[in-house]
Formats: structure tokens, sequence, C-alpha cells
């Protein structure tokens, strides 16, 4: 089975430093297949025997503790989960010049419902889409500012969420895919 593998808040700003290529030797050591990780931001495309996610995320966080001497939140998610998310997106969303789209993957235990309750998106600025475990939010560069998603920043909530923009969790799922053939 499929999983992609989401570090949260490693290598920003200096802090929390994780080499790829050490990270994916770290994930071999503990029998995971066809490791491949993409992009400095911690994502790793693996395969392995079907078991809850939640069990591979806490193998992975102590081994990167054990390895690295800092504790990393890990969420991993399955390529079916991974590929809702990108399916509740619109095509037309993307990561560029004239428009900003996150993932935002949540932690187990949190809905993405929750987490928008608590976010309040503004009306006639974001546009948010729910999946099982991820909030898509869309909102136009000019209004970034603006947008409800920077009130999540500081907040108890932004603790248990990993960000991704759009352009990334679609290669996530296309490197999955290409591997699955």
């Amino acid at each position: 089975m499929k999983y992609v593998a989401l570090l949260r808040g490693i290598n920003v700003g200096g802090n929390s430093r994780v080499e790829m290529r050490r990270l994916k030797e770290v994930c071999e050591s503990l029998g995971w297949q066809d490791v491949r990780t993409y992009i400095n931001s911690g994502n790793v495309i693996f395969a392995h025997d079907p078991v809850p996610p939640a069990a591979l995320a806490v193998e992975l966080a102590r081994e990167i503790d054990s390895a690295f001497g800092f504790a990393v939140n890990v969420l991993v998610k399955t390529s079916d989960e991974l590929h809702d998310a990108i399916a509740a997106a619109p095509d037309l969303w993307t990561n560029g010049p004239d428009m900003k789209c996150d993932v935002v993957f949540v932690w187990d235990g949190i809905t993405p419902d929750e987490e928008l309750e608590a976010l309040k998106p503004r009306a006639g600025i974001d546009d948010v889409r729910t999946t099982v475990g991820a909030i898509i939010w869309k909102v136009d560069r000019v209004n970034a500012t603006r947008s409800g998603l920077l009130r999540m920043m500081g907040t108890p909530l932004y603790k248990q969420v990993t960000v991704r923009n759009i352009n990334t969790v679609r290669k996530l799922g296309e490197l999955i895919d290409a591997e699955e053939k």
C-alpha cells in the first residue's frame, strides 16, 4: 500500500534541519519500501503493508527524534486520502502569481469542520472546501493578507495541522501514481 508522510515545521528558517537523503535512510531503516522524498519540506512517499497511518507516523516521529535529536510532528496519509484532497480542489485552483491555494492537513482527532469553525473563512475573500482530514483553502493573491487562513497561525489548532500548497500536493499524487504503475 502507498502512503505519504508529511513532516511539520522542518527546514524553516534554518531550524529543525532534516536532510532528505538522511530522512530517506531513516525511513528505509524502518523497513519501508520504495521510499522517495519530494522537496525539502518533508514529504516522503513510501510503500508499506496495510497498517493504520497513525502507527506509521508515531514510528517515524520516534526515529526522527533518535536520528536528528529533535522532535518532529509527522502525519501519514494513505494514497487514497491524498487523492481525496486533490479531488476536492477544483482543477483551476493553483498556487501561482494570482492565486494562493493550500491544503491544510489536520491531525487525527480534529475534523476539518471543527478547524473551519475556529478559523472563520471570510466571505468574498476565502473559498474553502473540505474532505476527510483536509481543508483546501483558496484566496486570490490580492486578498491574501485579508484571508481568514492567517488567523490560524499562533492558535492551538495551528500545531495540529501541516500545510502544503496545492501544487505540491498534486505533485505528490502524480509521484504516487507513477510508482503504482
